[in-house]
């Protein structure tokens, strides 16, 4: 039997991640929790800097990764974080990285709700939008 899974998720959340397989999996996790959630995919953290400064539609959830091409995930959050944008957009950490250090830089980021390794599940998801409500 399947399970009934009953999570609020925002209208709009961003992947900016360079795997592509994540990203396919990440917003077939999405969508079978809530197939009206829009789920906007950037390869990076360049594109991220251009959709953000580009005055798009800002999103209330960005999953975003470390290691990526062109501008990485903490140099993106740098970037971001000198920005005057709107303080409704919370970050989640998505990577693949165990390592600890990764953890800590995280915290220096009063936008980063959750450190989420790969990959996405349904318990995960659920405590991530517990963080992001409080």
């Amino acid at each position: 039997m399947k399970k009934t899974v009953n999570i609020n998720l925002p209208e709009l959340i961003i992947l900016v991640d360079d795997d592509d397989t994540s990203n396919f999996i990440t917003e077939l996790m999405i969508k079978s929790i809530n197939e009206e959630t829009k789920v906007h995919t950037l390869s990076n953290g360049k594109e991220a800097m251009e959709y953000f400064s580009g005055g798009s539609e800002l999103p209330k959830l960005v999953f975003i990764d470390i290691n990526m091409p062109l501008v990485n995930g903490f140099e993106f959050l740098d970037y971001y974080s000198s920005k005057e944008w709107n303080n409704n957009t919370k970050f989640a950490i998505y990577s693949s990285s165990t390592r600890v250090e990764d953890f800590e830089k995280s915290k220096k980021y009063n936008h980063i709700v959750d450190y989420i390794e790969k990959p996405l599940t349904i318990e995960k998801m659920e405590s991530l939008m517990s963080k992001l409500a409080s």
